[in-house]
């Protein structure tokens, strides 16, 4: 099972049970989130274009495209699922439908930014994940005031994090960079 397919997964735990509430300093800084209503939640999803490479590799979840893979399910438990990646501006579907929302879903390198003006005009918001890591993208402290819980896919970059420094020790060991700035620049086009 890959990374993004396991992931996929515990969302889909995660958003079935509920949550306990989290404590800071003692303080309960997110509320429990009650799935036992008779009407379903909406759902807001702010992913990216995926475009061709999407369609043919159904495991980039995190495209709009895809969808994380999660629409048959939440649909299934009588949620309303939006999908988008127009997230810019007051008319932009982000802010239109956030407005109503309970569930806000991002991504951290095509965020739907959560700011604390945002976040009073969406009354019903009760949960922001993050699928994948990071929270920067959310005014931390007006989702406490509000109780809103924050959530990330922790552990879901562990193995390219991994790649990325192993990649980077090479770079040095090799002495890459002033090698590659010392090479003569190529004054004709290889095919």
């Amino acid at each position: 099972m890959s990374v993004l397919t396991a992931s996929a997964s515990a969302f889909k735990r995660s958003f079935a049970s509920s949550a306990k509430p989290r404590m800071l300093n003692g303080r309960t800084i997110a509320p429990t989130v009650n799935h036992n209503t008779s009407a379903g939640m909406k759902v807001l999803a702010v992913l990216y274009k995926g475009g061709e490479a999407a369609k043919q590799e159904p495991r980039l979840l995190g495209t709009v495209e895809n969808q994380l893979g999660i629409r048959d399910w939440l649909e299934s438990q009588g949620h309303e699922y939006i999908v988008t990646d127009d997230k810019e501006g007051p008319n932009s579907v982000f802010q239109r439908e956030l407005k109503d929302a309970e569930v806000l879903i991002t991504t951290p390198f095509h965020p739907g930014y959560l700011t604390r003006d945002l976040i009073e005009k969406a009354p019903k918001l009760k949960l922001c994940v993050t699928a994948g890591v990071g929270s920067d993208h959310i005014d931390l402290n007006a989702a406490v005031e509000r109780q809103i819980q924050v959530l990330e896919v922790t552990g879901s970059n562990v193995t390219s994090v991994a790649e990325h420094v192993v990649m980077s020790i090479l770079l040095l060991v090799r002495n890459f960079v002033p090698a590659h700035e010392g090479a003569p620049p190529l004054t004709h086009a290889i095919p």
